[in-house]
């Protein structure tokens, strides 16, 4: 973060200056390569004037010097702390938000109230993308057709069992993943199904000859 304030603060001067006197269109300082991966994460700035915007593409540093409103989309595996920085110019609001597989992780408004040419404001948002293990278990002593489903990723299969026990390990899912396990019974004699995230029980719900359906879930946090 220190270097990344103190990257921003130096480029936000230009902005200023050159805002004042061109109009021609921002670049950016330095072009982003296509970067691919499993999670989508993107980074918005609104607001008024111009703005000086430092970001991490997943890979490195990246800086541009923008008209807002600006946004950029980031694909990326990493698991590290994504986050972005926004100077913008002397008397104006702005605000930013990111968003992690489509879900808002933070949004933040700032106002600056100091009129002196030159003068600049910091607004700064970060997504933590914590990817989480996630084991599925049917247990007990009867048939029974297993089914499970993870939102927000395609995953979806019906399995039927002939002999529990039954294991099913998911890897790596984001956050707010939901995920459900449904189980029910061919025949008699009862079973147990149980969702762990990180090897923490998160739900368990038994299968009896009285209640012969049963659903277990639970959300990734």
């Amino acid at each position: 973060m220190q270097t990344m304030r103190a990257a921003l603060t130096l480029a936000a001067a230009g902005v200023l200056i050159t805002g004042c006197g061109s109009d021609k269109p921002a670049s950016s300082s330095e072009t982003p390569q296509a970067a691919t991966g499993k999670h989508e994460v993107v980074y918005e700035a609104t607001g008024s004037g111009k703005a000086t915007i430092s970001y991490f593409d997943g890979k490195k540093q990246q800086t541009e010097n923008t008209q807002l409103p600006w946004s950029k989309s980031v694909k990326t595996d990493k698991t590290e702390k994504m986050e972005m920085m926004v100077v913008g110019e002397a008397k104006s609001t702005v605000s930013c938000r990111t968003t992690l597989d489509g879900q808002e992780m933070e949004t933040k408004t700032l106002k600056s109230d100091n009129t002196q040419v030159g003068s600049a404001f910091e607004c700064q948002a970060h997504t933590k993308i914590v990817a989480k293990d996630v084991t599925l278990e049917v247990t007990g002593t009867a048939a029974v057709d297993v089914t499970y489903e993870v939102l927000r990723k395609v995953d979806h299969t019906e399995e039927t069992v002939a002999k529990p026990p039954w294991t099913k390990k998911l890897e790596k899912l984001a956050p707010k993943s939901q995920v459900f396990l449904s189980v029910t019974l061919q025949a008699g004699g009862k079973a147990q199904c149980r969702i762990l995230v990180d090897g923490q029980e998160k739900d368990v719900k038994n299968v009896t000859r009285d209640s012969p359906y049963e659903m277990c879930d639970a959300v990734v946090e």
